[in-house]
Formats: C-alpha cells, structure tokens, sequence
C-alpha cells in the first residue's frame, strides 16, 4: 500500500522503512504513527524480507510527539485529559508494540536527535546502531506528563534502572559518547547516517548468515 509519511522498499530481503515526515522532523502524530504500525506489520507478513532496517530521511531521527496535533484529542494538560491519553491515542502505543512484537529483526539507524516518542521506538527494537551526532532524551517530564509508550519499561532492559530514572526524571540528554558507556546501542560509528546503514547490512548479512 502507499504511505503518505513512510518510505518503503525491499531489497535483498531487507525491508527498509524510511521516517519521511521531513517537514516536521518526524515528530509523532496519530497518523504517522498509524502508518508505521501499518508498515511493519506488511514487512512482517511479506515472506521475502527477513531483516528490517528503520531510518530517517529528515535532518534528525525524531523530534518526539507533535504536540500541536493532540490538543485536538484532548490532550491539554489537565488530568481528565490525560486519563483518556491510553484510549484516545492507542496509535502511538501501537506503532512501538508492533516493533517489539514483530517476528522479524528490526535495526534502529539513528543519526540527530532521538527525542521522547523516537527513543520510545528505538527502544522496542532489536539493536540500534548510531551515528557520530546521534543523541537520545525523553521530554515528557518537561511538559509534565509520563513517558508510558512502554519505554520506561524497555529502557532498563538496554541501559539499566539508574540512567533511565536520570533520563526520565530530569529530561537529560544522552550524548553518542555517554550512549557508549551505557550501551544504549550496538556500537558507535563515527560519520554518518551512510555509515550507520552499512554496518546495519554488515549486521544483517551475518543474521541472514546465522540463520540460514
């Protein structure tokens, strides 16, 4: 199917799933997010892919929520309108479950800012692999709300309790050097975006190797 924020392609059983709402840096709106649950469920059901990259074609991987679109929906700071967030809003749950939930390995090429929703996405994957400028923050606590897309949850799993309280609690945020030290990522690569993408084919090819 087309998409209207996605880039997708297929090539050498690679499903590669390009972020392409550029205008906005990606920030996470409900149809985006719809999108992106859309399209990894395709790459999951299609039999040829076996591996999935995830990328940006903006400036920066993801600028987090687009605030603006929610107030809409009812998000506007008061704590009726954030008891109904879950409901209201389940595609932003959605597009990170489908992530961890699919059956297919799922690489995270992450180059600028990683923030709030972004890290939520990149934390339900199975490995990340950035580049030199990449940084990573969770936001929400800056607008007082609750990062609950599930990342409070997975970043303990990659990063350890104590720097993801640090990260939630006072809106840090996580440098490639200090993304290093506390192994959010599968390894640092010190260029590009390009570079981020090769060594995920590197990865992919030794997984289609593996498994084969």
């Amino acid at each position: 199917m087309g998409y209207r924020f996605l880039e997708l392609k297929i090539e050498d059983a690679i499903g590669i799933l390009a972020l392409a709402r550029a205008e906005s840096l990606n920030a996470l709106n409900l149809d985006f997010a719809a999108e992106i649950t859309e399209a990894v469920r395709e790459l999951n059901a299609t039999d040829e892919v076996r591996v999935i990259i995830i990328k940006s074609n903006a400036q920066i991987f993801c600028a987090g929520l687009d605030l603006k679109s929610f107030v809409s929906a009812g998000l506007d700071g008061t704590p009726k309108g954030s008891l109904d967030f879950p409901e209201k809003l389940h595609e932003l749950f959605d597009c990170c479950n489908v992530l961890e939930e699919c059956q297919k390995p799922i690489i995270a090429a992450v180059h600028g800012k990683c923030v709030g929703g972004g890290l939520d996405m990149i934390a339900a994957c199975d490995i990340r692999v950035c580049a030199e400028d990449a940084t990573f923050s969770l936001r929400e606590v800056g607008i007082g709300l609750v990062a609950d897309m599930g990342v409070l949850q997975r970043l303990p799993l990659i990063i350890g309790q104590g720097f993801t309280r640090l990260a939630g609690y006072f809106k840090i945020t996580i440098t490639n050097i200090r993304v290093y030290r506390i192994r959010i990522e599968f390894s640092i690569i010190t260029t590009s975006i390009i570079c981020c993408i090769i060594i995920s084919i590197s990865i992919i090819t030794i997984i289609m190797i593996t498994y084969t």
